[in-house]
């Protein structure tokens, strides 16, 4: 085993220490209840917006037509995904401050997953919105 993976394995058992004694020290309800809203958050900013039909509103004075905004949610694969890559981004930056502290160098494979894991997020974002990234318009 190579000299420079020591650290980072003794980092990682730390790491899931933590996460595993911060775990069995919240109380289940509380820890579901924070991991739900961390889902609904994430299925809100996933949800595509469409216009379904005309409403009628009816002022003093004149009859008004506006399409009613509705919100498609997104497939339960996708936000389960969407939280995936987030709590492994976090995990991830939290090692990357950890070895920065403490070997006082930066791995450039934990800059690599960090990029391409921000890199998918980014992208599971602008594909489900549509997003316009500017380009050509007939």
């Amino acid at each position: 085993m190579s000299s420079e993976l020591v650290p980072l394995l003794i980092l990682g058992a730390f790491f899931v220490a933590i996460v595993f004694r911060l775990v069995h020290e919240l109380d289940g309800k509380r820890l579901r209840r924070a991991w739900s809203r961390f889902l609904a958050w994430i299925e809100h900013g996933l949800s595509r917006p469409y216009k379904s039909r005309m409403a009628l509103y009816a002022t003093e004075k004149a009859i008004l037509k506006r399409p009613e905004l509705e919100y498609v949610p997104p497939s339960k694969r996708l936000v389960y995904a969407t939280a995936f890559c987030f709590v492994a981004l976090t995990a991830l930056s939290a090692a990357l401050i950890l070895c920065i502290v403490l070997l006082g160098r930066v791995p450039t494979e934990l800059i690599t997953a960090i990029v391409s894991l921000a890199s998918t997020i980014a992208g599971i974002y602008i594909g489900r919105k549509g997003g316009d990234l500017g380009g050509y318009e007939d």
